[in-house]
């Protein structure tokens, strides 16, 4: 069946099928309308036919009123004052005109007084007038019927007329089966007709509309189809844009309506002309179907094509308008929004003139300053968005991004775009220190490790040889060297090792509370020996009540043993070493003061990096690690290290935090 649809002759098929079924829909549906509009469905035929010819009635027998006041003639006869209309028709009249003991007769037609009983009767009362002018004099009026019974209707009287009325009542006999072929007996021929198929058209209507609905969704499936696959063939009219066949097919059929004029309103050309309209409406249906099926409905049309283009040059005039703005300084951004809100006011106050009204004005004001107003708070909160993410960098969280997606300003949006790329550039760049520090700690660590087995050997060896008996000097001498550079050798791996071991955090501390005059004590007593041999006074000043810190006692020991190891090993001979210990509300400050033998060339912050040593000269033994490592170890007990140098005097500052209990 599919395929057979999809045929030329299936095709057309159902065309036709469809224009008809949309013509009997019409036509139904027309003439629904038509009998609920006139009551049909709801009156009866005796009642519509009075409503809708009751005018009608009216009119025809002033017809006959107005010729025999005008041209009395053989249709007309008077008997005892009353006029008799001798023409046979459908409808039999009696006029009265209301008198002060009855109605008097004035006006009937022949034979009203032969009626059938089953005739049926109007009775209408109404009024007429007649102008008395320059064209219609006394003798020759013209009469129009003004009302009907409580209806009125417009009197035409022009300006400078004498109006002259009069009031009749009139009965108007209705001849049972309209013996007399008149306008009357076709139209109740019209009345019987809409009465018997009332309900007929109803659901003719509804079959009408089934079967074009069906027809019209199997015309859409088998355009641009054809039997032998299911591929997309196009007819020949599909290379041309679907609007522009629209627009000439509404130009052509205007033009044909203009050229026929009122040939079209009525009879087989306007039949003809609406089975083309409708045809070339199904036609275009089925060329949008086969648009569809080509995904080419809207892309293909020359409206979207237009707009596109339209879109794309308003796209640069306003790239070019907002690049404008953007690099226009703040000074003459505020100048521009100033002017803009004194046109705004202009314009008010114009309007305001215009309508004559103070309070529209006010409405307008008070708008205006709301507008203002919620501009400029959502401004602040976009501000505040930018303050926020400036204060989570500062403290640090690189990773914060702030939310550009409603920043309309491109000022704002790109301030905030800046501190995400400035967030990100940071995050990177301390994400690469921190690897190349991992780096760096892994390689001491791992280099470390490899070269102590080989280093235990060597001096293990090097002991040997020298408690081997031997009478030259020189091998005792170069033994005694290999030793001494052996061990230093295992002091610096030793370092190393720990250093890295701080920087990383992989250093094991165990806090506890301490007294911190302890440390001074066991300095006191271990570092006198080298402090006499380096000639140098020592002088300790604490408090007599203890202080308590929270710290671990191994890592405390070797911070005071890099600090006094360098102050043995660079202090000036015959000089002063201050030890002093001092508290306050959070830590403990272990402060070392000495005078440096030769001149410090180097920063603060050089000196707690790692390799570095105060003399450059590199004299002395030492591997530049001491400082490094007792700050990392400082750190990891919640303290700090910090080192002053003023000239030659060297201070360095042990902070610890107090134990509370």
């Amino acid at each position: 069946m599919k395929k057979i649809f999809r045929t030329i002759g299936g095709k057309i098929f159902l065309f036709l099928i469809c224009l008809v079924g949309i013509c009997g829909t019409v036509i139904c549906t027309g003439a629904a309308i038509y009998c609920y509009e006139k009551g049909i469905y709801t009156k009866s035929q005796g009642d519509y036919f009075g409503e809708q010819y009751s005018k009608k009635i009216l009119s025809d027998w002033l017809v006959k009123y107005n010729n025999y006041e005008r041209y009395p003639g053989p249709g007309y006869t008077k008997t005892d004052g009353v006029i008799v209309y001798k023409e046979e028709t459908n409808i039999l009249y009696k006029v009265y005109e209301p008198g002060g003991t009855g109605n008097i007769l004035k006006a009937k037609t022949a034979g009203v007084d032969d009626y059938n009983t089953e005739d049926t009767v109007y009775t209408y009362k109404t009024w007429l007038y007649c102008s008395i002018n320059a064209y219609h004099s006394d003798s020759n009026p013209i009469w129009n019927y003004g009302g009907v019974s409580s209806k009125w209707y417009n009197f035409n009287i022009s300006v400078g007329t004498d109006l002259i009325t009069k009031e009749l009542i009139i009965e108007a006999r209705v001849r049972k089966g309209f013996p007399v072929t008149d306008e009357y007996a076709l139209g109740m021929k019209n009345v019987l007709l809409g009465y018997r198929y009332k309900y007929t058209v109803l659901w003719a209507g509804g079959v009408a509309l089934l079967l074009t609905i069906i027809c019209f969704i199997g015309l859409m499936c088998v355009s641009a189809r054809r039997r032998k696959d299911d591929g997309i063939y196009p007819g020949p009219l599909n290379a041309i844009p679907l609007d522009i066949l629209i627009g000439v097919s509404i130009l052509i059929y205007y033009v044909i309506q203009d050229a026929a004029g009122s040939d079209l309103s009525n009879g087989i050309p306007a039949v003809i002309f609406a089975l083309c309209l409708t045809s070339t409406i199904l036609y275009l249906c089925m060329s949008a179907a086969a648009r569809i099926k080509q995904h080419t409905l809207i892309k293909g049309s020359l409206t979207y094509r237009l707009l596109k283009v339209l879109f794309s040059f308003t796209v640069k005039v306003f790239n070019i308008l907002k690049e404008g703005l953007l690099n226009i300084p703040l000074f003459g951004k505020i100048t521009f929004i100033l002017i803009c809100d004194y046109l705004a006011d202009i314009l008010i106050i114009y309007i305001a003139h215009e309508i004559d009204s103070v309070e529209a004005s006010i409405i307008l004001l008070a708008v205006k300053t709301i507008l203002i107003l919620a501009f400029l708070i959502f401004i602040c909160l976009k501000l505040k968005l930018l303050q926020k993410g400036a204060e989570m960098m500062a403290e640090g969280k690189l990773d914060y991004k702030i939310d550009t997606k409603d920043m309309l300003l491109p000022s704002i949006k790109k301030h905030a775009e800046n501190l995400n790329t400035i967030s990100v550039g940071m995050t990177k760049a301390v994400d690469e220190r921190l690897k190349s520090e991992r780096m760096k700690t892994e390689l001491i660590t791992n280099v470390s490790h490899d070269i102590k087995t080989p280093l235990t050997s060597i001096i293990n060896y090097t002991g040997l040889i020298s408690r081997e008996e031997c009478n030259n000097e020189k091998h005792r001498e170069y033994c005694d060297v290999l030793t001494r550079q052996s061990e230093r050798l295992k002091k610096l791996l030793e370092d190393l090792v720990e250093a890295s071991k701080a920087a990383t955090g992989n250093l094991e501390v165990t806090l506890a509370p301490c007294d911190a005059s302890i440390f001074i004590t066991q300095a006191t007593g271990e570092f006198e020996e080298k402090l006499n041999t380096a000639h140098l006074n020592f002088i300790v000043k604490k408090p007599e009540e203890p202080v308590m810190i929270m710290a671990d006692g191994r890592r405390m020991w070797r911070i005071f043993d890099n600090l006094l190891n360098n102050i043995c090993k660079y202090s000036l001979p015959d000089s002063r070493v201050y030890l002093t210990l001092e508290k306050d509300d959070v830590y403990a400050r272990f402060i070392f003061k000495n005078t440096s033998a030769n001149e410090l060339d180097v920063s603060e912050n050089e000196l707690m990096e790692r390799f570095v040593r105060g003399d450059s000269s590199r004299n002395t033994e030492g591997n530049g690690l001491g400082l490094s490592i007792a700050k990392s170890m400082a750190e990891l007990q919640g303290g700090s290290l910090k080192i002053e140098i003023d000239g030659d005097l060297f201070k360095a500052i042990l902070s610890i935090p107090i134990a509370f209990a």
